[in-house]
């Protein structure tokens, strides 16, 4: 139980999803900018996706790359529904129980926040240039 609800809390409130990537094959979080997995390269095409899992079997696939930003949103809020759950000690069938929820307008954690609050700022200065 302690793992599972250990998972929840660093997925959800930890990992820094515009960073950083999933792998599994490293053992570790990787940077974004230290991969193959560029927004030209294992995503939609153009597109950045949210969340970044490497394929242990192919690291240059995003395994992640069909996640659209309300998609991968409500995957973080269940996942921080869920750690909710394991800290008032909910059963596991209780945690695991279908939810219906309504997808909130926003639900990045603060380094998320920051993150893509930096971004748009970068984007913007580009866009004076």
């Amino acid at each position: 139980a302690d793992a599972f609800a250990g998972f929840m809390e660093f997925y959800s409130e930890q990992f820094d999803w515009w960073c950083e990537v999933v792998s599994v094959r490293s053992q570790r979080a990787l940077l974004r900018v230290s991969t193959h997995l560029t927004p030209n390269r294992g995503f939609k095409e153009g597109a950045w996706s949210l969340m970044c899992i490497e394929d242990p079997f192919c690291p240059d696939d995003n395994v992640g790359r069909n996640l659209d930003e309300p998609v991968a949103q409500l995957i973080l809020l269940e996942m921080r529904r869920a750690y909710a759950l394991c800290c008032k000690n909910a059963p596991f069938d209780v945690i695991a129980a279908e939810h219906q929820a309504e997808l909130p307008s926003m639900t990045l954690g603060p380094a998320q926040k920051r993150e893509r609050s930096k971004k748009q700022n970068r984007r913007q200065r580009n866009r004076r240039r």
